[in-house]
């Protein structure tokens, strides 16, 4: 792993979602957060930049970033 983003994951900044029922295509996967940063001016003005299960990135409102977290851990709450 490159130290530039060891050290981002350690600070917080970047956090990494790991899903593990992740499909072998990626656009299967297009709904599910891989990684966001949860840091940065972007991030207080409520946008958070979002690496999705397809590999797309892009900004999103921190809500909608919230309520995807949300809805996968109550899958997962679910299935337990």
């Amino acid at each position: 792993m490159s130290p530039y983003w060891r050290t981002l994951i350690d600070n917080g900044s970047v956090a990494v979602v790991w899903d593990s029922d992740l499909k072998p295509d990626p656009k299967d996967n297009a709904s599910l957060v891989l990684t966001y940063n949860d840091a940065g001016l972007f991030s207080t003005l409520g946008q958070v930049w979002v690496c999705w299960g397809d590999l797309r990135t892009e900004y999103v409102k921190e809500d909608v970033l919230r309520s995807k977290l949300q809805s996968r851990a109550d899958r997962r709450t679910r299935a337990n």
